[in-house]
């Protein structure tokens, strides 16, 4: 959790509330500067080896219930088979690996 936030302040992300977690797993609803102004985004950060299909389904999921779009954190890839579901959602999944 502590180095997601470190690597939240780096990209200058801002945490507004931070909602429940697993293991492996932290939930945010944070804040970016983009050209259009402040925009809220669900932050899904998981600690996996491999993004699959179902994961950003259901990221994406929780995120629309709070009606807003979907920034998935992880250390890992994202499988091949879901890169073409990420394609199609890409206005509101955004997917990033931790450096």
């Amino acid at each position: 959790t502590n180095s997601i936030k470190e690597f939240l302040q780096t990209k200058d992300i801002e945490i507004l509330e931070e909602l429940a977690g697993k293991p492996k797993e932290y939930h945010a609803k944070v804040r970016i500067d983009t050209l259009f102004g402040k925009q809220e985004l669900y932050l899904i950060a998981k600690d996996k080896k491999k993004i699959t299909e179902d994961d950003l389904a259901i990221a994406l999921h929780k995120a629309q219930s709070e009606k807003m779009p979907a920034y998935i954190l992880t250390q890992g890839d994202i499988d091949k088979t879901a890169k073409p579901f990420l394609d199609s959602w890409k206005n509101l999944l955004k997917f990033e690996k931790l450096k």
